[in-house]
């Protein structure tokens, strides 16, 4: 199938015209076409044929176009919304997948989820994709590409990502600053290379083929399986934290509970004929059975 045609209107406002940059329908299409070459071998032609059609009225009705429109106007906000929203369910899901019945739902965990979508995606690294990257590497060709991945998949990691991500889900999720250092010093290394190793081949493609107002949304769409490992790393010691202190609760609640039962004293038993009767015939009960107990009940009267 022929490459799409791309036309050079500016895509950002102060943008010259032949700036090189894709239009955002064309940048869509571009997309699309990579998509569909890397599936075709393994998509009928019927399928290949309702796929594209699915897309195609997708992208091009009205809730598509306002979607877009606004993404244009308020990138940083739609980004920030989409993200914190795509990793909020996220992490509900990962919680119902992996955590007990008996856990119940960890809404600081979902909510320090949230937090950063919100405050990451729409702020630090929305500024990174749209305007830091693209002034100091550029875009369009393959070199241009691998930089851009060997900066965001790399060093920002390393850098800032990953400490950001600790640091602030911990608070949120109520640890001091020190519980989060120590979270973060424990399982730095796993999470930076179980990052790289996820992110490479996705950002590769992102950059290269994908407008650069589209990408965090290719982004979010990738983060529901990055960011469902990364929820389940960050929280494997809030788990086992939560567990050992639903056993403790349980051990103290029993050790109150025996506390509170009402026992006689041994010297109001010893000095109360009757209820010496009665523990007897209790104890001959339960050794030699009913005949034992007859007789046992006949010793405080003959007693008397």
């Amino acid at each position: 199938a022929a490459s799409p045609q791309v036309c050079l209107q500016p895509a950002t406002r102060g943008a010259g015209s032949g700036s090189g940059q894709a239009c955002w329908a064309c940048s869509s299409r571009g997309a699309t076409a990579m998509a569909m070459a890397m599936v075709r071998p393994w998509l009928a032609a019927p399928t290949r044929s309702a796929v594209g059609s699915l897309w195609a009225r997708a992208s091009g009705s009205e809730p598509a176009l306002k979607f877009i429109s606004i993404a244009q106007r308020r990138p940083f906000l739609v980004s920030g919304i989409t993200s914190g929203a795509s990793m909020w369910l996220t992490d509900i899901g990962m919680q119902r997948l992996t955590a007990d019945e008996q856990d119940g739902w960890d809404w600081r965990r979902s909510l320090s989820m949230l937090t950063w979508g919100l405050v990451w995606y729409g702020g630090p690294q929305q500024f990174y994709w749209t305007r830091l990257y693209p002034a100091l590497i550029g875009q369009g060709t393959t070199k241009q590409a691998a930089l851009k991945v060997f900066a965001d998949v790399i060093v920002n990691p390393l850098c800032t990502y990953v400490p950001c991500f600790y640091m602030l889900t911990g608070l949120v999720k109520g640890y001091s600053l020190n519980q989060s250092w120590e979270n973060l010093k424990n399982e730095y290394v796993e999470a930076c290379f179980g990052m790289a190793a996820f992110w490479l081949p996705v950002q590769f493609g992102n950059f290269r083929f994908v407008h650069v107002h589209f990408q965090t949304y290719v982004v979010s769409v990738a983060n529901i399986v990055n960011k469902s490992w990364l929820s389940w790393l960050s929280n494997r010691s809030r788990v086992d934290e939560r567990h050992t202190a639903a056993a403790a609760a349980s051990a103290t609640s029993s050790t109150a509970a025996h506390a509170a039962t009402p026992h006689l004293p041994l010297e109001e038993l010893l000095v109360d004929p009757p209820l010496v009767g009665v523990a007897t015939a209790a104890a001959m009960a339960a050794a030699t059975g009913p005949a034992a107990l007859l007789a046992s009940a006949a010793l405080p009267q003959a007693a008397a």
